[in-house]
């Protein structure tokens, strides 16, 4: 949905259906927008975004258990990619196997407010980045190494790219501004797609 027009239409549409039936969940001022929990005060963190690997070869997951919300998405050639949204990312081990960012999971990491975390872009999310309407992290080697034991075990290199939750919020932390004035709107914070 590149034109916001028709996106906001349809938005409405499905808002108006959801109230219809009764099944529009409705959040109250301290309540999460990733997991529709409350909380004692707004959330007034960064999300963090990761592109997870999610093809048959590359399992098991690490980390997304850890994960407030998880979006599976179709990429080229019918395969999927997820992107998972943390909230917080203290004492949480390994996360991958991390693959490259797609123009579409930069647009849902924006909605969010999000630091993305990535491991190489296509060629189509490079201008995006370049344009600096998203903080990112592209396979920084400070926070992403190679799994020894699943390239020891025959997985495919791109397959063997994780980092470690605990180690890339420090890294993040110095990094860029992770805290955020609390959110007084309901739902994605959501920005008119740019032409890049």
């Amino acid at each position: 949905y590149t034109d916001p027009i028709l996106a906001g239409r349809y938005s409405d549409y499905i808002l108006e259906h959801l109230e219809k039936e009764g099944t529009l969940m409705k959040l109250e001022p301290h309540d999460f927008e990733l997991t529709g929990q409350p909380l004692d005060a707004p959330f007034a963190g960064r999300i963090v975004a990761f592109t997870i690997n999610n093809i048959p070869a590359a399992m098991p997951h690490h980390g997304v258990s850890n994960a407030d919300m998880i979006y599976e998405i179709t990429v080229e050639g019918g395969a999927t990619r997820c992107l998972a949204l943390f909230s917080d990312l203290t004492g949480v081990g390994p996360i991958g196997s991390v693959r490259s960012a797609r123009t579409y999971f930069i647009s849902l990491a924006r909605c969010y407010n999000a630091v993305f975390v990535h491991s190489g872009r296509s060629d189509y999310a490079q201008p995006i980045f370049n344009s600096g309407v998203c903080d990112h992290v592209d396979a920084d080697p400070a926070i992403f190494y190679r799994d020894q034991t699943r390239l020891g075990a025959g997985y495919a290199l791109e397959h063997t790219h994780f980092t470690n939750g605990q180690k890339a919020l420090e890294f993040l932390s110095g990094r860029f501004n992770m805290t955020v004035e609390p959110d007084t709107g309901y739902g994605l914070g959501c920005v008119d797609e740019q032409v890049v």
